[in-house]
């Protein structure tokens, strides 16, 4: 179909042709019928005269109509919502639409007449080679290209004339943004089902409005969504608790808690969720399936807490119920009684007949004070050859004392191990709360300390606590009166134990071990007068001097030779209740010049019992001292340490690497806490190494340190730093020459 402004024209010329064809009508005519000259002059005038106006006038209406079309053209380039231009045959711009003046950031104005090399626009720019490309060759051009410079993406059209370049330009950002995005949705809709993990959202009104993930372990069903959060959490408690939690997240904070659905344990974190002007929507969770840990959690506490030989609660197990225990009587104003039995002799048994047949003879003495006792008393197995029995309700003196003799009844049959029979006693004492003691801790001391008078009695026999048995007291308190002046005489001695790297041998670290050179009795060891410190509140004093001391000798070491030297000090949980104790060691490593991250702290597991130490803790692992969970395994709240404290090492006890040669049950131990250490990313200290066959076995577990006699014993600060300056000359650096005060050493 042709165009009105076409098909005026075309009706132009046609007039145009008539009138020319009717003024040679008429001349031929004239000339015919043999007019005379002047009269053909004036028809061909005429002729001329008439052909010339309608000429004229064809032209001029035409020139409009042409002039009519190109503005009606530019028109509609200037409506469409792309961008145009057009370069002449000189390479300059002659037309630009308004999207194009946007595109190319520069006003039509400045444009035309500019050469399109000019142009310093990114887009402008980079299009030049293309234009070159397509003038030159004649073939259209149409491509998508992303142009970094103005992160946009821009759907390119190059149309060749015959002395012009028409560029069609399409902004379609939005659009390969949304692919993007979709494809972006997609995968990461594919990651969410494969993942673990459940990511579910809820809105403000607490209904989910999507789950996605687990498609293995299938922890949710997408028919929940739209339906009450909640609804498929098993106990109502858990559920109760679990919606307190969320409407906490809902009002703008990060929670976590953990729910029991289809039979599985489920740890969530929860965030608010937010629109994109950030006000709050809704809530968005990460579910995911803790069963197993929760269940390795359990089997290791439990582990923790019962003696892996007899299968008895073991001490810790023992301290904790006892104190329950009393509570529980105290309220209903009720006895408890407390055996303490040790078995006589029992090391010789362990010299002369080995290991393995003084641990057969400890599990068949728990067997038989089990049906010695059932359903009277709870037995444990406190340590070595000791168990403690705990009578709740008897509280006469005599009654006591026959259930004591009723167990001493049990050694007189002898105990067959191996075609041998084996005659054992044992030596028993006990204690009353309230009568004698008042705390647990007084409950088991007062009947270890009968149990002595039994032994000192001749073995094989029973004594209750009375008012005599409290020499031992008397003597703690002496002791505590003499470590009052202990740091104020010089009677303090710091040793260093090198801990070293279990494949190489090589010091890495030292830990500090302080004793007491009693002026009567001789050198007392930790375990005799730090107890009392931590009562008295001595040990803060103590333990500083320590930290000085300690923190001194490793400078002068990292000084001297070893620039890479750690000391290890243990700080008593005393320690880190004082306000001040982060500022204490800040101080003290300024003082000293030792950088935090040279500095290790053992801490135990009742730490986490007390918010201000953990707080403490957590402003030294900012500082940068590095933080050992010492005797693991042992304490009930081991786990809990990773879990609250910034943790960088564990160090197995040396009760467990004692037998971890011999014992099955301890090298399960052993190698559990190493393979939980490693898959948090944690070092691993064995202390307690005595033989090679434990050094080959903790090297076996990948363990990284070591620690124990087999290596080196405690030693004074100057030997140490002898011993340090010796192996890093035989490794082949050369120490730093640094004075030495051998007064101070």
């Amino acid at each position: 179909m042709k165009s009105a402004g076409q098909a005026g024209l075309n009706t132009r010329i046609l007039i145009l042709g008539v009138l020319v064809a009717l003024c040679f009508l008429v001349f031929f005519a004239a000339a015919s019928e043999h007019a005379g000259p002047l009269l053909l002059v004036i028809y061909a005038a005429a002729g001329v005269i008439l052909i010339c106006v309608a000429a004229k006038l064809l032209v001029s209406d035409g020139i409009d109509s042409i002039r009519g079309l190109t503005e009606r053209g530019y028109n509609v380039v200037e409506s469409i919502p792309d961008g145009f231009f057009i370069i002449d045959k000189d390479w300059r711009f002659s037309h630009v639409n308004e999207r194009a003046e946007e595109l190319l950031r520069k006003d039509a104005s400045q444009l035309i007449g500019m050469r399109v090399q000019e142009v310093l626009d990114p887009l402008a720019s980079e299009l030049v080679p293309e234009m070159l490309s397509v003038r030159g060759q004649g073939i259209p051009l149409e491509r998508l290209q992303h142009f970094q410079s103005t992160d946009r993406w821009i759907e390119i059209r190059m149309q060749p004339a015959r002395d012009e370049l028409l560029v069609h330009l399409r902004d379609v950002t939005e659009r390969k943004n949304s692919e993007l995005l979709l494809k972006t949705s997609a995968s990461l809709r594919l990651l969410l089902a494969q993942m673990p993990a459940v990511v579910w959202t809820v809105d403000r009104d607490l209904r989910l409005t999507s789950i996605r993930g687990a498609a293995e372990q299938r922890l949710c069903a997408d028919d929940l969504v739209g339906g009450p959060y909640g609804a498929s959490i098993d106990d109502p408690d858990q559920r109760r608790a679990a919606l307190s939690e969320l409407r906490r997240a809902l009002a703008g904070e990060a929670v976590r808690y953990e729910t029991r659905q289809n039979g599985r344990w489920l740890q969530n974190d929860v965030e608010p969720l937010r629109d994109a002007e950030g006000a709050l929507t809704g809530a968005i969770g990460v579910m995911l399936d803790v069963t197993e840990v929760r269940e390795s959690a359990e089997r290791f506490s439990r582990l923790a807490r019962q003696d892996v030989m007899t299968q008895l609660p073991n001490r810790l197990a023992l301290e904790e119920s006892l104190s329950v225990i009393l509570d529980d009587a105290a309220a209903k104003n009720g006895p408890v009684a407390a055996l303490f039995i040790d078995i006589d002799r029992f090391k010789t048994i362990n010299d002369t007949l080995g290991h393995r047949v003084g641990d057969e003879l400890l599990r068949g003495i728990a067997m038989r004070l089990q049906e010695r006792l059932i359903n009277r008393a709870t037995i444990f197995r406190s340590g070595g050859d000791e168990f403690v029995v705990i009578i709740d309700g008897i509280g006469d003196q005599r009654s006591v004392v026959s259930v004591a003799m009723g167990v001493l009844a049990t050694f007189q049959e002898p105990f067959v191990i191996d075609s041998r029979e084996l005659f054992v006693t044992a030596s028993i004492g006990t204690s009353l709360f309230p009568q004698n003691a008042r705390t647990a801790e007084e409950l088991i001391a007062f009947a270890d300390s009968a149990m002595y008078s039994a032994k000192e009695a001749g073995r094989n026999n029973v004594k209750s606590y009375d008012g005599t048995m409290h020499a031992s007291v008397l003597e703690r308190m002496s002791l505590e009166q003499d470590l009052r002046h202990a740091l104020s005489r010089g009677e303090l001695q710091l040793l260093f134990q090198p801990i070293v790297d279990v494949s190489t041998k090589r010091i890495v670290t030292a830990e500090a071990l302080v004793r007491w050179q009693h002026p009567t009795l001789g050198e007392l060891l930790p375990e005799v007068f730090i107890p009392i410190a931590e009562e008295s509140g001595t040990i803060v004093e103590i333990s500083r001097w320590v930290l000085k001391q300690a923190c001194s000798t490793a400078a002068r070491i990292r000084a001297m030779a070893a620039p890479e030297f750690r000391v290890s000090v243990n700080l008593s949980p005393r320690d880190f209740y004082e306000q001040d104790c982060a500022a204490t060691i800040a101080a003290v490593l300024a003082e000293t010049g030792l950088p935090a991250r040279a500095l290790e702290l053992e801490v135990t597991e009742n730490i986490v019992l007390n918010d201000l130490a953990v707080a403490t803790l957590l402003r030294l692992h900012a500082m940068g001292v590095q933080l050992v969970v010492d005797d693991f395994g042992k304490g009930y709240s081991s786990l809990s340490y990773i879990k609250r404290l910034p943790v960088h090492a564990i160090k197995i006890d040396k009760g467990f690497i004692d037998d971890v040669t011999r014992d099955p049950y301890d090298q399960g131990i052993v190698k559990a806490i190493a393979t939980l250490a490693q898959t948090l990313g944690l070092r691993v200290i064995a202390e307690g190494i005595e033989t090679e066959s434990q050094w080959e076995f903790v090297r076996g577990l990948r363990c990284d340190q070591a620690q124990g006699y087999l290596f080196h014993r405690p030693m004074p600060r100057g030997d140490l730093m002898a011993l340090i300056g010796q192996q890093e000359s035989s490794s082949g650096s050369s120490p730093r020459v640094v004075p030495i005060n051998r007064g101070a050493l």
